[in-house]
């Protein structure tokens, strides 16, 4: 483990972190870079969250993958699972919400709370609740498999309160409306059906019964 001062191309000093970790493949020990901080008691806490992680086995090496570059992968993996019409729906969320919103974000950088406020600044542009859920979905699968493969920690859709669901407002007729139903359905043969759906409230699966 250390933690050693640099001085930046800005002329600033500041901290770099190591912890070394086995290799997986050969269980060498190698040194891990974890990142520069702007002081040293914040490389020192950030060198003992990572001595943490790396004994509990979860300590993830940075990573410069976008999430632009989760999202072509997990959408590659997908594509042979799911049909084309699926396919091309979700590449359609990809293109039009996901990358424009965080595809040059670095995945290891994405927050929980980067994810809430976009939510939030699409729900005020007028974006409906099934594309936000949509978006939520596929996000959420894409960070899932990168956490899967070790390329974030977490996948931090799971801590985001997703889009709710949108409550349609059934249409209901008006007197005049629905008498002008009966005149034209009266003489169609299944007038007797119509008739009990309208005049009894029934639900189209107990009018067949």
């Amino acid at each position: 483990m250390s933690v050693t001062k640099r001085l930046d191309k800005d002329g600033k000093n500041r901290w770099l972190v190591r912890v070394e970790q086995p290799d997986p493949l050969t269980g060498k020990r190698r040194r891990v870079t974890v990142g520069t901080f702007p002081t040293k008691r914040e490389a020192e806490l950030a060198e003992a969250k990572a001595i943490t992680a790396r004994e509990r086995g979860s300590l993830i090496e940075p990573d410069t993958a976008t999430v632009a570059e989760l999202l072509d992968t997990w959408m590659a993996s997908k594509a042979a699972d799911v049909t084309a019409q699926t396919t091309a729906g979700y590449a359609i969320i990809i293109r039009v919400h996901l990358k424009p919103a965080f595809g040059t974000v670095r995945a290891q950088k994405l927050t929980a709370a980067r994810v809430q406020a976009q939510y939030g600044d699409w729900r005020e542009a007028g974006m409906s609740g099934r594309t936000m859920r949509e978006c939520h979905l596929v996000l959420s699968q894409a960070l899932g498999q990168a956490a899967r493969f070790g390329v974030v920690q977490s996948n931090v859709c799971q801590v985001v309160t997703p889009p709710r669901r949108e409550r349609s407002t059934p249409a209901v007729w008006s007197s005049d409306e629905a008498m002008t139903f009966i005149d034209v359905a009266q003489h169609d043969r299944l007038s007797v059906l119509w008739h009990l759906l309208l005049l009894e409230g029934m639900r189209r699966g107990e009018a067949l019964g």
